[in-house]
């Protein structure tokens, strides 16, 4: 049980930079114009980052549910709201 409530203290240390790169990731996104076209192997590195640009947004929208479910726990939901 430790071990999990270690790595769950751990996430919640580092989510505001985890947060923060997915928002730049969902920026990054929705960035039509390609930033890199030499060398190729850059170019179909930069094309796959943006095909799968979602995954920012399912980070972001994580790492929020673990904060409000946090601050939940910490009050009774009346107060909360």
């Amino acid at each position: 049980m430790t071990e999990q409530n270690n790595d769950i203290n751990i996430l919640s240390k580092w989510r505001g930079v985890l947060m923060g790169f997915s928002a730049l990731w969902i920026l990054f996104y929705h960035e039509y114009i390609p930033l890199v076209t030499t060398p190729v192997f850059l170019y179909k590195i930069e094309k796959f980052v943006k095909r799968i640009g979602f995954c920012g947004v399912d980070i972001f929208f994580l790492l929020s549910g673990m904060g409000l479910t946090y601050a939940i726990q910490k009050t009774n939901l009346p107060r909360f709201y």
